[in-house]
């Protein structure tokens, strides 16, 4: 079955996006509170967070463009052109915000799904001088990005962010997609990983009783399962993240200059039913060498 799920996955992906187009997500227009590597520039060019309370979809979307935008605006303020490499695009949801947010900004951004990309590419706000989307698939030994890349005017990113996408890719294939992602990154630049961490809502629904419930754990090592639409999801652990995946990048040739990463717990409020939902969250920076 694991196999089987994973060999399908650009297919169960291309599936949901014909299903849902743009409509699935919100747009994401987060990030400084969150990371302390960021604060500098979230209190004086990006502006503040809002609180803990709020739908759980209103905390990702306020939270994860914050984020970005100020890694790029600090990258911007030291008279280097910030590019961002964004994986997993999805259909642009940070993207163009991001355009808008941040002046001169050029963005690299990819996703398996080809209709992702299309629906990108149809965006009246998509400007080729800006914007370089494309297909890939991160698991696939080749082409790499680094090839892909290779070449285009835009150059070397910055800014390399990882939202929500690796618990998306078999745990086999964590470390060595993060490793060519960080390699990617211009002396100084940054990787920023945000995702599920272990015991969210969203893992506690697998297991509940409710009807609706699609338990289908993946494995008896990690905690990787199988939605009903045929997608995948991983939660991370700190310890994972600081002991497998963080070590794997400080033992890289030595290249990591700064490491942060630290569990983020949220309360949102499902309005309609009048209960709280209780999330976790797990996210990272790491600094590449200048």
């Amino acid at each position: 079955m694991v196999r089987k799920c994973e060999k399908n996955a650009a297919a169960n992906w291309d599936r949901f996006y014909k299903r849902h187009e743009d409509r699935f997500f919100h747009n994401r227009n987060w990030t400084d509170r969150e990371f302390q590597a960021l604060k500098e520039v979230s209190s004086s060019s990006v502006g503040g967070g809002g609180g803990n309370s709020g739908t759980t979809d209103d905390l990702d979307t306020d939270e994860t463009q914050a984020l970005v935008s100020g890694s790029l605006l600090s990258t911007s303020s030291s008279q280097a052109t910030p590019v961002l490499l964004e994986v997993g695009c999805g259909v642009g949801n940070m993207l163009y915000p991001l355009l808008e947010k941040v002046p001169g900004l050029k963005v690299h951004c990819c996703d398996f799904s080809s209709r992702a990309v299309e629906i990108v590419k149809r965006h009246p706000s998509y400007d080729s001088e800006r914007v370089n989307a494309f297909v890939h698939d991160l698991v696939q030994p080749s082409p790499t990005l680094d090839a892909v890349l290779a070449g285009h005017p835009f150059g070397a990113p910055t800014l390399v962010s990882l939202i929500f996408v690796l618990s998306a890719i078999p745990p086999g294939e964590q470390v060595r997609v993060l490793l060519s992602l960080f390699s990617l990154l211009q002396p100084g630049g940054t990787l920023l990983f945000r995702d599920y961490a272990r015991g969210d809502l969203a893992q506690l629904r697998f297991h509940s009783k409710e009807k609706w419930a699609e338990p289908c754990l993946l494995s008896g090592e990690h905690d990787y399962y199988k939605r009903g639409d045929g997608t995948m999801s991983f939660f991370f652990s700190e310890e994972y993240v600081k002991g497998t995946l963080g070590a794997a990048l400080r033992e890289a040739g030595g290249e990591v200059e700064s490491e942060e990463v630290k569990v983020v717990e949220r309360i949102g409020v499902n309005r309609k039913r009048g209960i709280e939902l209780k999330r976790k969250f797990i996210q990272g920076v790491w600094r590449k060498k200048g």
